[in-house]
């Protein structure tokens, strides 16, 4: 996929951190989010890279995010890292997220030294054919340098004709690295974060997903996730997100990231704001 002269940078050019001293890490930011907010999956593929650059070496296990307040398109963001613990084999992150002076996210990382199986239980899930064959599966859109496609439930839906509260597509990233990293799990994490408030909405009859930041305030809160193993993110694979609860304003979900051949590449759980936005204001 050929990138078009002075495009808008994708997510893998965003994912270029550049160091501003020895303690900070400057970000640019995606375009085209609504009101000119910045996208929570671009703040935790960033995240991971931050993390990565602070442990050399290590690959990212699990990231414990927590989203403080909303940032903005036309202002840089600033990555901090401070290591909390080092053991034999694990080494745990704190990354923070600054604009200006404000703090718009703070995630704990938890990163791995490659170690061998002592026990090996690769659960498999199906899945609604290959995206390689063709069968129910068509190239929707291309986002941000990747190819979305739709199996079953389309990614980002706002169709109100079914009550299924899951969300689901398959995605990849053509340009990806070929050989798993920091940069390939980031990619893989980007995906994660838009899909479960999709799934909510669908529970409720009448509503859609054009509802959000209009009638509805919706945000993402916290969103916790765990990589089993690491794969390139240029190959498909599936993504499948389930509602399990919306109460309070609150809503509650968990996903799960597998290859064609239906290995459990990564699990996630997510916290997030859905209520009426009466106000306009944050959490």
């Amino acid at each position: 996929m050929e990138r078009k002269p002075n495009s808008p940078p994708s997510l893998q050019d965003v994912l270029t951190l550049q160091p501003s001293d020895n303690e900070h890490l400057l970000a640019r930011n995606l375009s085209g989010g609504r009101g000119g907010l910045i996208r929570g999956g671009q703040i935790l593929a960033q995240t991971l890279v931050a993390a990565g650059r602070a442990r050399p070496g290590y690959v990212v296990r699990t990231a414990q995010v927590c989203f403080v307040r909303s940032a903005h398109e036309d202002q840089l963001l600033e990555y901090t890292t401070r290591e909390l613990f080092m053991g034999r084999s694990v080494i745990v992150i704190e990354v923070r997220v600054l604009q200006g002076n404000s703090v718009i996210c703070t995630s704990v990382v938890s990163l791995d030294a490659h170690e061998e199986d002592t026990f090996r239980y690769p659960m498999e899930f199906t899945r609604p054919g290959k995206i390689s064959t063709g069968r129910g599966t068509e190239v929707l859109r291309q986002i941000e340098g990747s190819s979305v496609a739709a199996s079953g439930n389309e990614y980002s839906r706002s169709d109100t004709s079914s009550r299924h509260p899951v969300a689901e597509a398959w995605f990849r990233w053509p340009l990806a690295p070929q050989e798993p990293d920091e940069v390939g799990d980031a990619l893989i994490a980007y995906y994660t974060d838009p899909v479960l408030i999709p799934a909510l909405l669908a529970t409720q009859d009448g509503v859609s997903l054009g509802w959000a930041h209009d009638r509805l305030q919706t945000t993402v809160l916290t969103h916790t996730l765990t990589f089993h193993t690491h794969t390139s993110a240029s190959d498909w694979l599936f993504i499948e997100a389930t509602a399990h609860s919306m109460r309070s304003g609150r809503g509650y979900g968990s996903g799960r990231v597998t290859t064609e051949q239906g290995e459990l590449v990564a699990s996630f759980v997510q916290d997030s704001m859905v209520r009426s936005n009466r106000s306009g204001g944050g959490p």
